[in-house]
């Protein structure tokens, strides 16, 4: 294998080396060498490299590499003179980094590659000067085990003034230092180490035993065999195996949880136990949603709370709720079905989700005729439901829903093909056959204004983004759902169609596409030519620079000017909500966005949930606040952008009713309906 050569040194010093260290002599042609190994400083490496020493492994081998002025490199390669090769030596597995001693003259660091800090196996350095402005800055830190002591650095530099052969063309042998070489290689120009040995022994609890035959080698009551740390008396468990011992670990499982906040904090699989039963919310099975189960949620006659702090009760003539529904630690790759609860499941998809991940996706949920909203997961995961408001009357009309597109296998195109930047994806809405909520046959008319879809970028070849606009108008800059290369990513969309009825998705770059009907508006709410609100990246909107933790953001929405058919129009003050899509850019670590209406206080309530770096986007049906405003929150410091799509209005008999968002379901903690 061929090394990145780092070595990590300490300064040459005359000084008595640690009684407890143990000492190392490296035999060559050229006289002897000894290294001081540093026992406390890097005990997993000096354990490594003697474990070497201790086979043998080194004894014939060669030093490979010389830069004078910087290193000196071998223990990986030995000579075979029947064939005339210099096959590498067996390593173990790796050893963990454990760089905390600087790089300067006379000291030996292991070699590693440059795939990332815990890849050293065999391969070690000696410093020939100081390189800590180089070395101790690159790749995690590079580990300083040992220090030469006595003359052994004039060994060294007379090994860094031998002449240099170039062996294999530029390779890993392209410097190797030479003896009386003149042009063939036998096993007499190299500079061997003909024998590496364990001179004294180290005693690190001093009880008159060496290391190597004590069983308990800090004295702490821990024998060695069951100590992470046999060398710390403060330490014996790592349970997340990240080099830091539990004591002075401070998320001992490694699972993002300080130990303070984690009722499991040994368990990186767990950290809640909201019921107290002893079991955490992860295992609490028996209240997760899983394949067998469907959860029923009754919605018609719930409990609300206006923008303006007055009672709401969700009405029987409710024909479709605004929902965010968020699955959180799924054991497996799966989807989610919302549909109304009248009729039979469909074949459709609101979100997709991988193990372990926390996925939101705002739903418009049409309403069965027995006032409930179903809910199926193809895999077992915990489910939580938010509400922000209901339809009523015919301004919406809620479909069973149903899939226009797939392009992997040619639903709703002319065929099997992914698509392209340069091929935008056309989706007629007008005159399609549908199903309503309560199961009855009919078409999509002519005179609707927009389509609620759910639209899913499938294994796109890289990072990129979807945006979904009417066709008649150009491209706006701005986008629907953010993706990565080979991700399954969801969101809902309310669509805006052209005046033929078509409605775009353009991806910028090559992906499937899965789009799903769920609704569409006939009256309520006027659709726009998505506008950019909000990019605290560049500063659209005032704002330059993430939402810190506890800020709340203010958007205005009644009286901004967007696009309808062309022409411009000024959100009025009878506006209710405005449909938002909002996206999270490079959080700063775990956490989620809120979104309410000005004026009420922050609810417990999410609407996309993120892990640090990510890009996440969700729409987001926004109730307006009495001031005009829509607020958002973040729970860390994080890049938003906002855009708009339009606007609802109306009343509660035919309109839009925005709520201060609730939590209806949240299987974590028993809230809602059991799944049944």
């Amino acid at each position: 294998m061929k090394y990145l050569i780092w070595i990590i040194c300490l300064f040459y010093t005359t000084t008595l080396f640690a009684a407890n260290n143990s000492i190392v002599t490296i035999e060559t042609p050229l006289g002897s060498i000894q290294m001081e190994l540093l026992n406390e400083e890097a005990p997993k490496t000096v354990e490594n490299f003697l474990n070497y020493i201790e086979r043998g492994d080194y004894d014939g081998t060669f030093f490979h590499r010389s830069v004078p002025g910087f290193v000196v490199q071998g223990g990986g390669f030995k000579y075979d003179a029947a064939t005339n090769t210099a096959p590498a030596i067996t390593v173990d597995p790796p050893v963990v980094n454990e760089f905390g001693v600087s790089n300067v003259r006379g000291t030996v660091a292991m070699a590693k590659t440059a795939t990332g800090p815990d890849t050293a196996t065999s391969q070690w350095f000696v410093n020939l000067a100081d390189n800590a402005a180089n070395l101790d800055n690159q790749n995690g830190g590079f580990t300083v085990f040992a220090r030469v002591i006595g003359e052994g650095m004039q060994v060294m530099d007379s090994i860094a003034a031998l002449p240099r052969a170039n062996l294999d063309g530029g390779g890993v042998f392209s410097s190797v230092p030479t003896i009386n070489f003149t042009g063939t290689v036998n096993a007499s120009i190299f500079v061997t180490i003909d024998k590496a040995s364990l001179v004294t022994e180290p005693d690190f609890d001093g009880d008159g035993t060496p290391d190597s035959t004590d069983s308990d080698d800090d004295n702490d009551g821990v024998p060695d065999i069951s100590d992470s740390f046999p060398m710390n008396p403060n330490e014996f468990a790592d349970t997340d195996n990240d080099g830091t011992g539990n004591n002075e670990d401070a998320d001992d499982d490694g699972d993002g949880v300080l130990d303070v906040n984690d009722a499991f904090p040994l368990d990186n699989l767990e950290s809640v136990d909201s019921d107290g039963d002893g079991i955490g919310d992860n295992a609490d099975t028996f209240i997760k949603l899983t394949a067998d189960k469907i959860i029923s949620l009754s919605v018609v006659g719930r409990k609300l709370s206006a923008p303006s702090g007055s009672a709401l009760t969700v009405p029987e003539n409710a024909t479709a709720v605004s929902l965010n529904v968020t699955v959180v630690n799924p054991n497996s790759a799966g989807f989610i079905t919302v549909w109304p609860c009248s009729v039979t499941k469909p074949n459709a998809s609101n979100l997709n989700y991988a193990p372990n991940q926390v996925v939101a996706n705002g739903v418009l949920a049409p309403v069965g005729s027995n006032g409930k909203v179903c809910f199926f997961a193809s895999q077992t995961t915990d489910l939580v439901v938010d509400i922000a408001g209901w339809f009523a009357g015919d301004i919406f009309v809620g479909a069973t829903p149903k899939r226009l597109v797939d392009s992997r296998d040619g639903t709703g195109t002319s065929n099997i093909a992914r698509i392209s930047p340069s091929s935008p994806l056309r989706i007629q809405i007008i005159g399609l056959d549908a199903q309503t909520s309560a199961g009855a046959a009919i078409q999509i008319p002519s005179t609707i204004v927009a389509a609620a879809l759910n639209v899913t970028a499938v294994n796109p070849t890289t990072s990129g983004f979807l945006t979904v606009y009417p066709c008649d108008v150009e491209r706006p800059e701005a986008s629907n759902l953010n993706y990565t290369a080979a991700s399954i990513v969801p969101n809902g969309v309310i669509a805006a169609v052209s005046a033929a009825g078509e409605t775009c998705v353009f991806s910028s770059v090559e992906s499937d596409i899965v789009v799903d009907l769920a609704g569409w508006f006939t009256n309520g709410f006027t659709g726009s030519t998505p506008k950019r609100l909000i990019d605290t990246r560049i500063g659209t909107g005032g704002q330059t620079g993430v939402v810190t933790r506890g800020q709340i953001l203010e958007i205005p929405i009644r009286g901004e000017t967007l696009t309808v058919q062309g022409q411009s129009q000024i959100i009025p003050n009878s506006a209710t909500a405005a449909a938002l899509n909002v996206t999270a850019v490079s959080p700063t670590g775990t956490g989620f966005v809120t979104v309410f209406p000005c004026g009420v206080a922050q609810p417990n309530a999410s609407n996309l949930n993120y892990v640090a770096g990510d890009i996440v986007a969700n729409n987001v049906t926004a109730p307006i606040g009495e001031n005009g405003s829509v607020c958002l929150t973040s729970l860390v410091g994080s890049d938003l952008v906002v855009d708009i799509s339009g606007w609802f209005e109306g009343d509660s008999n035919n309109g839009f009713v925005g709520a201060t968002p609730n939590r209806l379901v949240d299987t974590r903690i028993g809230t809602g309906p059991k799944p049944q």
